[in-house]
């Protein structure tokens, strides 16, 4: 029995010392978004911009709305910031034609999605590169809440700053009832490491101009230069269940 008992103990040994090198090989792969938010109301391109001081924004959890965090009247315009470190591991790993995929999860109702001040996806669609920052995104589909935002780009991007810190911005907008991001399972992955699917968390092109504090925003005059102004919406509610 106790030689058993020591063979047992031997082999329970030998699958700890081997499983990292072989189980998480898939958990490797991913990068979680799900902590670290940061989260302010109103509109202002230049908070897609990397440089831009977020120092005073409050945290937010993304496992839910932002309603029962203390924004139950807000509608409206809202943004999200978080920085990450990219690791070149993802990378390395990724084929000749993978990407990286970033995955937000859900977002209630509408938004445009930033990496490093490039927009990168809106909607749960790629962007095309010629896209207008104005407030057309938020007239699409409501039923856009259902979505996974999952945009992919090439390893090769030059927004991507591996093994650096990157910035993610997410900008959106709620038309009422409940808003912003809620699934909590975000996550960056390159983009052959699986199906990228909210219950896995697997996932995270064209080039668009990137937002700088210096730079205006494409479409508004020099005096604008990034500073739309301020708004948040108090309309009467919607609500509905998720």
């Amino acid at each position: 029995m106790k030689l058993k008992t020591t063979s047992l103990l031997q082999i329970v040994a030998l699958i700890l010392v081997i499983s990292p090198l072989t189980l998480p090989a898939q958990v490797r792969d991913i990068v979680p978004l799900q902590s670290g938010w940061k989260f302010i109301t109103g509109d202002n391109l230049e908070y897609a911009a990397p440089g831009f001081d977020d120092s005073r924004w409050q945290a937010i959890r993304v496992d839910e709305s932002w309603d029962p965090q203390g924004f139950e009247k807000l509608d409206g315009f809202a943004w999200y910031r978080i920085k990450v470190v990219i690791p070149s591991s993802l990378k390395a790993a990724a084929h000749l034609k993978d990407g990286l995929r970033v995955f937000l999860g859900k977002i209630n109702n509408f938004d445009q999605s930033f990496l490093n001040g490039r927009l990168i996806g809106m909607n749960g669609s790629a962007a095309a590169g010629n896209e207008p920052l104005d407030d057309a995104f938020t007239k699409a589909d409501n039923n856009t809440y259902e979505k996974d935002r999952i945009y992919v780009l090439p390893v090769d991007d030059p927004p991507i700053l591996w093994d650096k810190e990157n910035v993610i911005a997410v900008r959106v907008f709620d038309a009422g009832g409940l808003g912003g991001m809620y699934s909590g399972d975000g996550g960056l992955r390159r983009a052959g490491s699986g199906a990228c699917t909210a219950a896995t968390a697997a996932c995270a092109w064209s080039p668009s101009p990137i937002i700088s504090p210096r730079t205006p925003p494409p479409g508004l005059s020099s005096s604008a230069a990034g500073r739309l102004p301020s708004r948040s919406w108090s309309i009467t509610r919607r609500r509905f269940t998720l």
